[in-house]
């Protein structure tokens, strides 16, 4: 089965989420919220706590979040996905230093 994690478990992410779901997918979810990832495991995700904890075992992320700030912080924060890519994910990495903004 196809794995896909999606970051930030609002109401962006949960539809993502159950898009997801219904197409077969098997789905990680994230939320610095505790209450949001308790809701979006009753829809049928694994959540996870951090970004980089999704990172490690999704090849496929969707970052579904409010703001630049949380962008940046889900991807080089100190929890952020970024940190974890390895090395054969070299590629993505580079995508992911270009999109996201710099001040």
């Amino acid at each position: 089965m196809a794995r896909a994690g999606v970051i930030g478990a609002g109401l962006m992410g949960t539809a993502c989420t159950r898009r997801l779901l219904a197409a077969g997918f098997e789905v990680l979810a994230c939320d610095v919220d505790e209450a949001k990832r308790k809701a979006i495991a009753q829809v049928g995700a694994k959540a996870v706590a951090t970004a980089a904890e999704l990172a490690r075992e999704c090849r496929i992320m969707i970052i579904a979040v409010f703001s630049t700030d949380q962008v940046e912080q889900v991807i080089e924060g100190p929890d952020g996905a970024l940190w974890v890519l390895e090395d054969d994910r070299a590629e993505s990495k580079g995508r992911l230093l270009k999109l996201t903004p710099k001040n």
